[in-house]
């Protein structure tokens, strides 16, 4: 049970950081044109290493889900 309760937290924290550095993507540039389009380019660029870093956790948090659950069937 208290491994489960430390993934939960993990997992909380994790879309948390999510939220913070890539929830809010440009909504003042939503619209179609040049100018969005340049902005939305820019935003993905500036942002590729807290996607991957932010990857890279949801692939661990995934593989701790399943040896708790293999552990918990067994």
């Amino acid at each position: 049970m208290k491994q489960v309760r430390e993934l939960a937290y993990d997992v909380e924290d994790c879309i948390d950081e999510f939220k913070h550095y890539l929830g809010s993507s440009n909504g003042s540039h939503s619209g179609g044109g040049p100018v969005a389009f340049f902005c939305r380019t820019t935003h993905i660029l500036l942002t590729t290493r807290v996607r991957h870093r932010i990857a890279k956790q949801i692939q661990e948090l995934k593989m701790r889900t399943t040896d708790i659950s293999g552990r918990n069937s067994r």
